[in-house]
């Protein structure tokens, strides 16, 4: 099963570093307000250069009220250093934290998937298949959505991956593919904890033993 394949060798430093999707960037040219201290920066100094503010020329001489010498600039300079670093230091933080978080994902259901194997052997082994398909589905899903969905749908174009991959059956998609994703991954929960019901039916292990496989999967 390959949904997500990672190349390194796409990721250069020229396309890292001019990506926009994704990025602070796009927030904030959006904003009316850092449009408009552009705008008036360029008309200051449009002005300035072509000698438009007749009058007004001791206000951008030394000791005018417009005029800036590195001193001036020391505090700016001090403040913009602090929040850059500042900034890198909390985007390296929330990588490393969802990176965290991303293998806490996959380990839950592999754990999930450990625990059936082991509590639920009397079970009939496709339940245990079925169960481990449709947890990586969900998780698919999920990563999937994050990556590229924005609207709730993922689109007609990825259900069928998944069924070219072979996480899906043709009608699973056709049930999971009309609804919105969090009805999605609703549905494949009730799946997921019905196949678990029937695998403990089976080998008969206890509450305490379902409890804790229910909760892997929740």
């Amino acid at each position: 099963m390959t949904y997500f394949v990672y190349d390194p060798q796409e990721h250069g430093f020229l396309s890292v570093t001019l990506r926009c999707s994704r990025a602070v960037f796009p927030v904030v040219i959006k904003k009316p307000g850092w449009w408009f201290f552009v705008l008036l920066n360029a008309t200051l100094w449009l002005a300035l250069k072509l000698q438009l503010c007749f009058g007004y020329e001791e206000l951008f001489e030394p000791g005018g009220l417009f005029w800036l010498d590195g001193a001036h600039l020391k505090v700016i300079t001090g403040l913009l250093t602090f929040f850059l670093v500042f900034y890198t230091s909390q985007c390296y933080q929330r990588y490393f934290t969802m990176g965290t978080q991303v293998q806490d994902l996959f380990q839950t259901g592999m754990k999930c998937v450990l625990e059936n194997k082991i509590y639920f052997f009397k079970a009939e082994p496709e339940l245990c298949r079925l169960l481990s398909r449709w947890m990586r589905v969900s998780l698919l899903i999920t990563f999937k959505e994050v990556m590229h969905c924005k609207d709730g749908n993922l689109g007609r174009d990825r259900w069928d991956q998944l069924v070219k991959i072979g996480a899906l059956r043709q009608e699973e998609r056709d049930i999971l593919a009309v609804h919105r994703l969090n009805y999605v991954r609703y549905t494949l929960l009730h799946w997921m904890m019905y196949i678990t019901n029937q695998c403990d039916a089976v080998s008969t292990r206890g509450p305490p033993v379902l409890k804790g496989v229910m909760d892997r999967i929740v």
